[in-house]
């Protein structure tokens, strides 16, 4: 490279430089594939480090349940997609009753084998006990 070629280069990097650095820095809190809130987060944590293995199968809202397996290390009934085959449409259509029907369902989480529910609506159902805020375990 001649001088001009080096001014040249040298003046590129000046520029683009401080450019990056300040796109990086002002675009470091941005919620980029945030699927879930913190206190969510929270939540699943809490489940993996503190109930055995005993609750290895939750349901949850269809859309948030995606995020529940990679944080919580545990099995979900059904969660939400795009374009979901026809067994995980009907499992995520009876999710979606039980809790619009209020949680209730009992014979129902049996048969599927629900351990943990997961609700951002209080449930009245004296087959569940309350561990936490937003977390039922089935009484066993």
């Amino acid at each position: 490279l001649n001088g001009a070629g080096v001014m040249s280069l040298a003046l590129i990097l000046a520029i683009l430089i401080p450019i990056g650095f300040t796109s990086a820095y002002e675009h470091r809190k941005e919620p980029y594939y945030q699927m879930i809130s913190d206190r969510e987060f929270a939540d699943f944590n809490w489940i993996r480090d503190n109930l055995d293995v005993r609750y290895d199968r939750a349901l949850l809202d269809p859309w948030l349940a995606l995020t529940y397996p990679p944080v919580a290390d545990r099995v979900i009934y059904t969660h939400g997609a795009v374009i979901p085959g026809s067994e995980r449409a009907e499992r995520t259509e009876q999710a979606i009753e039980f809790f619009d029907l209020g949680g209730i369902d009992n014979k129902w989480l049996d048969a599927n084998d629900i351990s943990v529910v997961y609700s951002q609506i209080d449930l009245d159902n004296p087959g569940l006990a309350k561990v936490r805020d937003n977390i039922y375990v089935r009484r066993k």
